[in-house]
């Protein structure tokens, strides 16, 4: 009769039905550092006998699952099909792996519940109806003050996601959220008419920095008005000018700026 090796052992463990699907990979990986190296470290070589010992107790239990199971698997398999997140699958398939062995605990038992609050017909229907919603009546300003988001620092994640995936839709509580008195004026500054149109000729006020008035103490020439604002101030719709006697355009808010005045002909 062949002897049975480390590596034969391991191999089992890798197909033992009665082992979750991390403990079979776990397995695969130990096999694999045995390939190379020929034996396991103590460290490594210890897990093997408790592994070998789970699959005896799962065995033990059977490998028919009970009611309370079942019915359990059957609500984890629903939402598996539901959820779009990311966290939610991988959190599912790890308690769909568990519940075989073990029992979930209270907080896996709540967090469960949660995806399927969130993902009940009522919820699908309800974020059906808002994505039909917010493609046809917020889509627009919304990615306007996305821009503005992505830019100040609040709401960022969902702020790239609107910007670079035009299916994107918005969780409704985040875009109830992201609509505040800034976003309004945000939404103000980039849609009203600019007191300086292309062609204008405009110098600082007394309230711009140093990075302004130096650039313009000769004045500039407007080039654009609708550059993305990243402020929510009043006057804070955005220039690109170019400085008079520079070659290179500055950008600038309207606040910053009076109209230059020509100078008047001697004599």
């Amino acid at each position: 009769m062949p002897r049975v090796t480390l590596g034969d052992r391991l191999h089992a463990l890798t197909q033992n039905e009665f082992l979750p699907a991390t403990r079979q990979a776990f397995a695969a990986d130990l096999l694999k550092y045995y390939e190379i190296h020929k034996r396991l470290t103590a460290g490594r070589r210890v897990w093997v006998d408790r592994m070998e010992e789970q699959a005896r107790e799962n065995a033990k239990r059977g490998n028919l699952i009970s009611d309370p199971t079942a019915a359990i698997l059957v609500r984890i398999e629903k939402m598996e099909e539901r959820a779009s997140d990311d966290w939610s699958q991988r959190f599912l398939r790890s308690i769909r792996d568990q519940i075989k062995w073990h029992d979930l605990s209270e907080r896996q038992v709540a967090q469960l519940e949660k995806i399927e609050k969130e993902n009940s017909d009522s919820a699908m229907l309800e974020r059906a109806n808002w994505a039909q919603e917010y493609s046809e009546n917020h889509k627009k300003d919304f990615l306007l003050i996305a821009a503005y988001y992505g830019s100040a620092g609040y709401f960022t994640e969902i702020a790239q996601q609107a910007l670079a995936d035009d299916t994107y839709v918005p969780p409704r509580n985040a875009f109830a959220k992201m609509q505040n008195k800034y976003s309004a004026r945000v939404l103000e500054e980039i849609k009203r008419a600019p007191k300086y149109p292309p062609g204008s000729s405009v110098t600082f006020r007394s309230n711009a920095g140093w990075g302004i008035r130096e650039p313009l103490v000769k004045g500039g020439l407007v080039l654009k008005t609708d550059l993305t604002v990243t402020s929510a101030a009043r006057g804070g719709k955005k220039y690109q000018i170019l400085p008079y006697g520079s070659p290179q355009p500055i950008e600038c808010e309207e606040r910053w700026l009076k109209a230059l005045k020509k100078r008047k002909k001697k004599g």
